[in-house]
């Protein structure tokens, strides 16, 4: 299946995209944006990311997948990250696959902390037609906590010790963590949510067992049509216990195939 790799943006802090054009002949009506998690997250998750983009296309939407400002491929020093302008660059995606690929509908599709970023972008942007919530970071202090307490356990199994730089950025399993965006973390809270992002939302909780998403609920009282899934089995995002890093490979089958039936059916309402 084509893809196609391009920058796009302001001269200087271009994002790069890939583009997955639609399969078919009837030129599509939607397109959906995928809005990746980050720093270790993103790394373990851009398989599925990337799978779901081309499953995405071939079931008729155009699909745009990009890098941050700061991040991947995209312009910027990782230093440079922050919430805001990370919010920023996905409403601008939104407008580049709206321009650039004339679709009228809009949907957007993110992993944990890329589900905030899309929830955000999507009230900011205007509202989009669908926003795909999967295993969102609704609690941005308690996201903090758990990422310092990864690198911490990651520290005290390494036999690779190492040392801070003054004034280097604090680091989170191999990435920097600036300052701006730990702060931004700490005071972002989506169960505080203004104003409704979308008509409607499909808000999936992986995991063994469920333990509730009260973003869903949030959404509802935004008038947000919501519609909740747990579907077992382990985080793509996380590396499992005991280092089986074999089974961070295996795609989320369920996953992938409930986001790609949700988008088609909201296509057709």
């Amino acid at each position: 299946m084509r893809i196609e790799p391009f920058f796009f943006g302001d001269r200087g802090r271009e994002l790069f995209g890939t583009f997955h054009p639609a399969a078919g002949v009837n030129p599509p009506d939607a397109g959906i944006v995928l809005c990746n998690p980050f720093g270790s997250e993103y790394m373990r998750a851009h398989r599925a990311m990337a799978q779901l983009a081309r499953r995405l296309a071939g079931e008729g939407f155009h699909v745009l997948r990009f890098d941050y400002y700061g991040c991947g491929d995209s312009a910027g020093d990782s230093a440079e990250g922050t919430l805001a302008q990370w919010t920023a660059d996905a409403i601008m995606a939104f407008e580049q696959l709206r321009a650039g690929a004339d679709v009228q509908r809009i949907f957007a599709v993110g992993l944990r902390l890329g589900a905030a970023i899309a929830a955000i972008a999507s009230a900011d942007s205007g509202h989009l037609s669908g926003v795909v919530l999967w295993d969102p970071v609704f609690d941005g202090a308690a996201y903090l906590r758990e990422l310092r307490d990864s690198h911490a356990e990651w520290l005290r199994g390494s036999a690779v010790k190492t040392r801070k730089t003054p004034g280097a950025p604090e680091e989170i399993l191999g990435f920097p963590l600036p300052a701006a965006l730990a702060d931004e973390l700490e005071t972002l809270d989506l169960l505080e949510l203004a104003d409704s992002p979308a008509a409607n939302s499909l808000v999936i909780e992986t995991g063994p067992k469920p333990v509730g998403q009260p973003l869903g609920d949030r959404l509802a009282r935004l008038s947000v049509l919501v519609e909740h899934l747990h579907i077992p089995g382990d985080a793509v995002w996380v590396k499992q216990a005991g280092g089986e890093e074999l089974r961070v490979i295996a795609l989320p089958e369920p996953t992938l195939e409930a986001i790609v039936r949700w988008c088609t059916k909201g296509t057709q309402s």
